[in-house]
């Protein structure tokens, strides 16, 4: 209807036809070379006066008061007090929260539907077409996947926010847009990434792996062992220890390098959906929930429990899994209580040197084990996600921001 309108608004602007309307409000086009209105005709509204100051749109504005008394869509009403009329480009004068305005100089307004035009970032666009943009918080907006929606009804959204890893000194960040950002320690250049873009990273004690958007691996610090020299080929995930590393070839099987002093680098043949990398020994969860453990086993820490898991986390000689039911089961030296699991029911689980943290499906952190200022600190914020490093966590809250907490020597735990 709006375009029909401004179609024939312009076809009596150029024609010199004169438009006016009956007191009904119907649209009545006269030829006039004079500009006059019709014989008898005092405008709509009942505007008094010559012709110029006709409501000739029919928009209740008269020619003096509205812009260009011919779109019934812009006159100078500032009908929501925000300082800007449709004539000044507001674009429909009912929302002071909507003008013309680019304040972020991101190219797009307000008007079009710029979520809040003050983040050159965030802008309507939804590259990945699945009905989200970036103002709906899509987390990523190039991975359909990632979208704000709580499937358990936590109230915390999925998969959103940044993707960590901690290592000793250091931790890195994987970015929405595949750009890794690393900070403390950096040493042995563990915290210097490549220049390209990944799907996800890991990190071990002075070194990180990850899968780039190819599917190769790409490994950046300290070579040691040859922790750092991947293999050929392509790979779905992969996890770092201290000396070693492994990941999951693109049909399910494990693949490790670096040493192999305690066996950690001997993986098994079978199948599996993730993989663990600790001090020196790796566990793996296969398809059927079941943990299968390999390498250094001095305390047991090798010898997975039967049952169903979902997730699992290796330190240095203790491992914990996530059953399937939520709780936490581990196994494995118990010297500084990392293996003393909490009761509860928890989403995430992430297992640093001598401790370990799991998530809570309301968003809250609980750790366990060896206290270097991590057990203890105090956490009264809800995550998305936790990465534990050697005696240090990093976790991703519920605006996206990055929050570390434990030992910062090297300003491992100093989130940019």
């Amino acid at each position: 209807m709006k375009t029909a309108y401004k179609t024939l608004f312009l076809t009596a602007l150029i024609s010199g036809i004169n438009l006016a309307c009956q007191p009904s409000g119907s649209l009545v086009i006269s030829a006039s070379e004079t500009g006059e209105s019709a014989p008898g005709y005092g405008g709509c509204g009942e505007v008094d006066g010559p012709a110029s100051n006709l409501d000739q749109d029919c928009d209740g504005a008269a020619a003096w008061e509205d812009c260009d008394d011919l779109d019934p869509f812009l006159n100078l009403n500032d009908l929501d007090n925000d300082g800007a009329s449709t004539c000044d480009g507001d674009c429909d004068d009912s929302n002071y929260r909507l003008n013309n305005w680019d304040s972020d100089g991101d190219g797009f307004t307000t008007c079009d539907s710029d979520c809040d035009d003050e983040d050159a970032t965030r802008a309507p666009e939804d590259l990945d077409g699945d009905g989200f943009t970036s103002c709906e918080n899509d987390c990523n907006d190039n991975d359909d996947a990632l979208f704000p929606i709580d499937s358990d009804g936590d109230g915390v959204n999925d998969s959103c926010g940044w993707q960590l890893a901690a290592g000793k000194t250091h931790t890195c960040g994987l970015k929405n847009d595949g750009n890794v950002s690393c900070w403390g320690d950096d040493y042995k250049g563990q915290a210097t990434p490549p220049d390209t873009r990944f799907v996800q990273i890991s990190a071990g004690e002075h070194h990180n792996c990850g899968v780039t958007e190819s599917g190769t691996v790409s490994c950046w610090g300290s070579n040691k062992k040859r922790r750092a020299s991947p293999p050929e080929g392509l790979f779905q995930s992969v996890t770092s220890g201290m000396l070693h590393s492994c990941g999951i070839r693109l049909d399910g099987r494990a693949e490790c390098w670096g040493s192999n002093t305690y066996g950690q680098s001997d993986s098994p043949k079978d199948q599996f959906v993730t993989l663990s990398a600790g001090s020196f020994h790796t566990c793996g969860l296969k398809e059927d929930g079941a943990v299968l453990c390999w390498g250094n086993n001095y305390y047991a820490q090798s010898e997975a429990p039967e049952g169903s898991f979902q997730g699992i986390g290796t330190g240095w000689g203790n491992s914990c899994g996530l059953k399937s039911n939520g709780q936490i089961e581990c196994w494995g030296s118990d010297g500084w209580n990392q293996t003393t699991e909490p009761t509860g029911s928890f989403a995430t689980l992430s297992s640093g040197l001598m401790f370990s943290c799991a998530l809570k499906s309301n968003g809250e952190v609980i750790c366990w084990g060896h206290d270097d200022g991590v057990v203890t600190e105090p956490q009264s914020d809800r995550y998305i996600s936790i990465a534990a490093g050697y005696n240090h966590v990093c976790g991703v809250d519920l605006s996206g921001d990055v929050r570390c907490w434990g030992e910062n020597m090297h300003g491992q735990a100093t989130a940019p």
